[in-house]
């Protein structure tokens, strides 16, 4: 039972971290970053590369580009903020 890390293993099997990270959520592994540690057994049977847990390609949802605040599209407060002073 040896323990490595989700981005180790990702790059062994030759995937990206973020893929082996959704493919082992997707088998029920308790996993949250790909820095966190796993069982590599078990890990290698949510990837599909051990036999009886292989799971379909998991691919993450694609991330949307936010300001601090939340704003779509890296509008800050501040922005907003100095075009209103410029329109007074």
């Amino acid at each position: 039972m040896s323990k490595k890390r989700v981005h180790e293993i990702a790059k062994e099997q030759g995937m990206s971290p973020k893929v082996a990270l959704a493919r082992m959520q997707a088998a029920g592994m308790k996993v949250g970053a790909a820095a966190s540690s796993v069982d590599v057994d078990e890990a290698l049977r949510a990837l599909g590369n051990g036999g009886a847990q292989a799971t379909d390609a998991v691919e993450p949802a694609p991330r949307t580009r936010t300001g601090r605040d939340g704003a779509a599209g890296g509008v800050s407060d501040r922005a907003r903020r100095n075009d209103r002073n410029e329109e007074s």
